[in-house]
């Protein structure tokens, strides 16, 4: 029987004929004439034609086989009859193996978005329904599979130990400091999903801990969102990301690929850190006995003895913490000040005294955001 009109398709690896996709664009060559090969090629909806413009289709005979090879781009030279696939039309279809399959399994499979790269070109790809996605691209090099959502893996392989490395030393309160993702060596291409702070600080003189969930903005240093986190200190918590990484289905090479890799949702990390107090002190200081400068109101009031500081005035600094895992924190200083005096030179002993400092953390939420309940500061 001769096909008039004959859809040139392709049929992914161990795909049904469901799975099939038009072969849109490709350059065809078959021997309509026995032992010679004819140029033709695909249009947009993989109808097979010749000639120029919207072209004329070609029609085949279901009866014979045919020597059918199917390239992305034109060769510099036709290729022989013996180097195609021995193919037949059938149902005004003639279906191809790509040179790339790929079968992705696992939850949210179908209809991914993803990024294909081929030797130095990376293309913007989606799955079929039954999660393959399918090239026909030749080019010899590495070939990638990346999603920006979804953890993706070659079969039976397992995702990377990334972590996140924290910087050396103490953090204290007030100190900037950067958490960096650390993977294997040798491995490139994590992309972290989100990144997210929950924080737990429990103030001087509060029974319940100020707690509050801080997530990584988008529009926060974007460029580094894969690399680090850094800020502004104040407050202890456990950081974590979820991070997703790329699969590699052929390292080099121009070897036709068929492949299964499994679709997962990110995968989390997480670093607990702790935040110091600064410890503040001041220092009293006893002066030497002065003159008593009031009227003498009991037998006592012989003479003054002050301490220094006293009456001391320290002033509280509000800070508000713009980028980081403590976006969103303040610092806040409370301090207890007193003027000591000793009215007698008959009183004799060790006086002790401190001042108090509450080296404080409270977190103002984003706009919209939900408040964390928190205790009272006052």
């Amino acid at each position: 029987m001769i096909h008039p009109r004959v859809t040139v398709v392709f049929r992914p690896a161990g795909g049904a004929s469901t799975d099939a996709i038009p072969a849109a664009n490709q350059q065809v060559f078959l021997d309509i004439t026995p032992s010679k090969m004819t140029a033709a090629r695909t249009n947009a909806l993989g109808l097979l034609v010749s000639g120029t413009g919207s072209g004329t289709p070609v029609s085949m005979d279901d009866s014979r086989t045919y020597s059918v090879v199917v390239l992305p781009t034109a060769p510099a030279s036709p290729p022989t009859p013996s180097s195609g696939a021995t193919l037949r039309v059938s149902g005004g279809a003639l279906t191809v193996m790509p040179h790339i399959s790929i079968r992705l399994t696992g939850t949210g499979s179908g209809a991914l978005a993803c990024s294909l790269t081929i030797g130095t070109t990376t293309s913007s790809v989606t799955s079929g329904r039954s999660g393959f996605i399918v090239s026909n691209d030749r080019t010899a090099g590495a070939v990638t599979l990346k999603s920006d959502t979804k953890m993706l893996l070659a079969s039976g392989s397992t995702a990377p130990a990334v972590s996140i490395t924290r910087p050396a030393g103490n953090i204290t309160r007030g100190d900037s400091k950067r958490f960096t993702v650390t993977a294997p060596a040798g491995f490139t291409g994590v992309h972290v999903t989100r990144w997210r702070y929950v924080l737990s600080q429990t103030n001087p003189g509060s029974a319940a801990a100020l707690t509050a969930t801080i997530d990584r903005p988008a529009t926060e240093d974007a460029a580094n969102v894969d690399s680090f986190w850094e800020g502004v200190m104040c407050a202890s918590g456990n950081l974590s990301i979820n991070f997703v990484v790329p699969v590699t289905v052929r390292i080099s090479g121009n070897t036709s690929v068929a492949a299964t890799v499994s679709v997962s949702d990110p995968v989390t990390t997480t670093l607990d850190v702790t935040v110091a107090p600064r410890g503040w002190t001041v220092p009293l200081t006893e002066n030497t006995e002065s003159t008593l400068t009031r009227a003498i109101g009991i037998f006592e009031d012989l003479g003054e003895h002050l301490w220094s500081p006293a009456n001391a005035r320290f002033p509280m600094t509000l800070g508000l913490i713009s980028r980081g895992p403590n976006r969103g924190c303040r610092f806040v200083e409370s301090v207890t000040r007193a003027r000591i005096g000793l009215h007698s030179p008959n009183q004799r002993g060790t006086l002790e005294c401190s001042w108090h400092f509450q080296d404080r953390t409270r977190h103002r939420a984003p706009a919209g955001a939900a408040r964390p309940a928190r205790p009272n500061h006052s």
